[in-house]
């Protein structure tokens, strides 16, 4: 599409039970979140590195949400325009369309259903290649889920996506580059263009003592064929470890407190029971 150029996009949403239902439609930029995978989900403006806001398809798609009702067995066209900005680029926009079924509450077993679907949008102006070109800015530890986990702050500051993406890392002391503490390694990742995420290194069972570590990190992509590799140094203090434990003796508080709420309410039922059942032989 050239610079001050517009189009329509339309999708057909189908719904094939027995009663209506309500779908919520919107479009936006595509993003990569911290699993490594493109997501179209987001339902706000997301900050993009290297990037003029004015390239952002979210800014370019009108209107940003409609909420629909489709019939029983039955079909709904929905539209939305597209307007290019006054700006040239090389490259490749990346955003979709993302379709979310509004919730319907099981009276009977209490479980929400709910359906999500996306179909991407892919926008360029030229047939011109753009080389990837990823940074690696910051490591830090990150306590999730009650776990130390090694983060990085990683860009994707060039209009092209990745696909096929294979992930190598190691952590090793800075003093003894053979012992390697930990490893992961991750297949068929895919990054967004012009996009920001955390790789996470989860350092599960491993109570690394508190020092200065090494963190060694490739990214190979298929497509295009590529490899980055960084090595990263950070450090892990005691107070690392100290916030992992209190947060971990946090949540089992709360279980050992709930297990005997639970308890708690059993008896009372079970005493409830008994006495109920003495009336009932009595009479």
């Amino acid at each position: 599409m050239q610079p001050n150029s517009g189009t329509n996009l339309s999708l057909n949403i189908y719904n094939r039970s027995k009663k209506a239902a309500k779908f919520t439609v919107w479009a936006n930029k595509a993003i990569t979140n911290n699993n490594m995978i493109i997501d179209y989900s987001a339902r706000k403006i997301t900050k993009s590195p290297n990037l003029p806001s004015t390239l952002n398809i979210y800014k370019m798609i009108s209107p940003k949400v409609q909420n629909i009702q489709v019939p029983a067995n039955g079909t709904k066209k929905i539209a939305f325009k597209l307007k290019m900005p006054d700006q040239q680029f090389n490259g490749r926009l990346l955003g979709g369309i993302y379709v979310r079924k509004q919730i319907e509450k099981s009276v009977k077993s209490g479980f929400t259903n709910r359906f999500n679907f996306a179909t991407a949008i892919v926008i360029r102006q030229n047939n011109r290649q753009v080389k990837p070109e990823l940074n690696l800015n910051k490591v830090r530890i990150n306590n999730l889920n009650w776990t130390r986990t090694v983060e990085t702050s990683t860009q994707n500051v060039s209009k092209t996506y990745l696909s096929h993406v294979k992930t190598a890392a190691k952590i090793y002391p800075v003093k003894n580059p053979k012992k390697i503490v930990i490893r992961q390694k991750l297949d068929n990742r895919s990054i967004a263009p012009n996009s920001s995420f955390n790789y996470q290194l989860p350092l599960k069972n491993q109570k690394l003592k508190p020092g200065k570590y090494i963190l060694d990190l490739k990214f190979i992509s298929k497509n295009p064929d590529q490899i980055w590799h960084w090595k990263r140094s950070f450090v892990i203090t005691s107070k690392n470890v100290q916030d992992v434990t209190i947060q971990h003796n946090n949540h089992l508080w709360i279980w050992i407190l709930l297990i005997a709420l639970a308890l708690v309410i059993v008896l009372a039922l079970y005493l409830w029971w008994r006495k109920w059942r003495r009336y009932e032989n009595k009479h």
